[in-house]
């Protein structure tokens, strides 16, 4: 005999949604799953209800969308003025983000092939040019062997260094920013305004990786994370709330060091 509605406790509705429990506190944290009633015992009590919309995220990662998105579903989902179109829009959206994902798998795909077809297979793993690469090394013909390759010239340490300290920033309060937005709702995790924290925040990340390891793509990565920064800092300018006011603040500050040192970086290449 099944469990009637509003009697599962959370190990019952991991089993019966197919997730895990870790998945379900995470879901509630984030506002995608309503803080359940508890039992006279101080258990929290779970129905059909949280079970089908558990289910209702799984299928939805399943077909590539994201937290974010999913959120924005189950609200248009739950609104009685919102049409097919609103969803038909975010869902061309996914797909653009897939293929923009596919492109840079074939990219990756590309020079992972490049990489592998140079290895002489009976030459000391010193000299594979697939560690050579992972350890920014180069080839050193004369001797034979590899030596380090010199760091790019242009920035000053130091101001490479407040530019990594303000991405790292910039990355944290966007993330503390998505939760609070996603806990809000209603216009705060809409999918324009989560897509711009969310690009933001990766955007952030592999910018700081890039200048960590002084690579020689990082002026173009500064570039492309001052414009991530500047479309996340209009997004949440346009949010009347505290949080987004102090995330679009460390926005700016991002956005106008990054500029900065893609700039310096382009002079000197």
């Amino acid at each position: 005999m099944g469990k009637i509605d509003h009697q599962m406790r959370i190990g019952d509705l991991a089993r019966s949604a197919g997730v895990g429990i870790d998945t379900i506190r995470h879901y509630e944290r984030l506002g995608l799953l309503p803080d359940p009633g508890r039992r006279p015992s101080g258990y929290r009590s779970y129905g059909s209800a949280e079970r089908d919309r558990l289910r209702f995220i799984r299928r939805g990662k399943e077909l590539g969308f994201s937290l974010a998105e999913i959120a924005t579903l189950l609200a248009l989902g739950s609104n009685s003025e919102a049409r097919a179109g609103d969803i038909l829009e975010l869902t061309r959206s996914r797909i653009d983000k897939v293929g923009r994902q596919l492109a840079d798998l074939r990219r990756i795909e590309r020079a992972l092939a490049a990489l592998a077809d140079d290895c002489p297979i009976d030459a000391p793993a010193e000299a594979c040019p697939i560690l050579v690469h992972l350890n920014g090394v180069r080839p050193n013909p004369a001797a034979g062997h590899v030596t380090p390759s010199r760091p790019q010239q242009g920035a000053n340490p130091m101001d490479m260094k407040h530019c990594i300290d303000l991405c790292h920033d910039c990355h944290r309060v966007c993330l503390e920013t998505l939760a609070h937005c996603l806990s809000l709702g209603g216009k705060h995790a809409e999918a324009g305004h989560i897509n711009a924290l969310l690009d933001c925040i990766t955007t952030c990340s592999a910018c700081v990786d890039l200048m960590t390891r002084n690579s020689p793509i990082h002026a173009q990565m500064c570039a492309t994370c001052a414009e991530a920064c500047r479309r996340c800092a209009e997004s949440c300018e346009a949010m009347d709330d505290p949080q987004c006011r102090r995330c679009a603040e460390v926005c700016r500050a991002c956005e106008a060091s990054c500029r900065e040192m893609g700039a310096l970086a382009h002079h000197h290449a």
